[in-house]
């Protein structure tokens, strides 16, 4: 059975669960995302989610500006 998802184009239409991956790899930065699972197209982050962050001792790993915005805009495609 296919799923249609609504084009969308703002972070803040984005669901609870998509709005968190979407912030933890604004955090992550470099690093590894594993082990999330998928639920009726949501990614799913539980306790047994397995995150490796990859510290680069030689780049300045400033935090992402965008991480601290309420909303804003997404890429084509980036959300269905």
């Amino acid at each position: 059975m296919s799923q249609i998802t609504p084009q969308v184009r703002l972070f803040s239409q984005l669901s609870p669960a998509r709005q968190a991956l979407v912030r933890l790899c604004q955090r992550l930065n470099f690093g590894l995302n594993r082990s999330a699972g998928v639920h009726n197209a949501d990614p799913v982050l539980d306790l047994h989610h397995i995150v490796l962050v990859d510290e680069k001792l030689d780049v300045t790993d400033a935090p992402r500006p965008e991480a601290e915005l309420r909303t804003l805009s997404l890429p084509p495609n980036s959300a269905g």
